[in-house]
């Protein structure tokens, strides 16, 4: 063996490298994994109306409660998303699409997007759900505010509640999340 190749491969920093990289695959050393994309594509198989686990729209009404129980907990956030629907009681999830998965508006490309209705006796509201999921990362170049930019402002969607929430391992990190109009979850 040569002995310069010899003195890398014993030197402490190729010794480094190779621990770190010891348990990590192919995929994953060469920068191509993310876990945050693992956590959305599950997010959003489980979010699907005919998922693979069969349980149809429960998640969806699950994320749903927990975002009032966290919202009604929040003294901060004013605004009732759910204003005249009783999430305890039956209703029906209608004009329901199925989760997009880095739907891109305008330049930017949040994690996953859903647009559906609730009706519910006489009242009837469409939402939009925008999830940006930070894992791993912190947010970048302002990204929520733009996208809340581009929904507000989109007439497209004004029939639409707008739901926007930021996912992080710990909730702890949407401290570093710019838009202020976002959920923390």
């Amino acid at each position: 063996m040569n002995e310069k190749v010899k003195e890398v491969l014993e030197s402490k920093e190729w010794q480094d490298f190779y621990n770190y990289y010891l348990d990590l695959g192919i995929i994953e050393q060469i920068g191509l994994f993310r876990y945050e994309d693992i956590h959305t594509n599950f997010l959003a198989s489980l979010l699907k109306k005919d998922n693979i686990y069969g349980y149809g729209l429960k998640p969806l009404k699950l994320l749903l409660n927990f975002i009032k129980e966290n919202q009604r907990q929040d003294k901060e956030n004013k605004e009732d998303y759910f204003e005249g629907i009783n999430l305890s009681e039956d209703y029906e999830i209608i004009d329901f699409s199925e989760p997009d998965i880095r739907k891109k508006i305008d330049k930017y490309i949040p994690d996953l997007y859903i647009t559906f209705g609730i009706k519910q006796r006489n009242i009837k509201k469409h939402f939009i759900i925008l999830i940006e999921a930070k894992l791993e990362s912190t947010e970048h170049s302002e990204q929520t505010i733009t996208y809340y930019e581009k929904l507000e402002t989109n007439q497209d969607l004004r029939k639409y509640k707008k739901i926007y929430i930021y996912l992080t391992l710990d909730g702890k990190n949407g401290k570093d999340c710019s838009c202020k109009n976002i959920y923390e979850l």
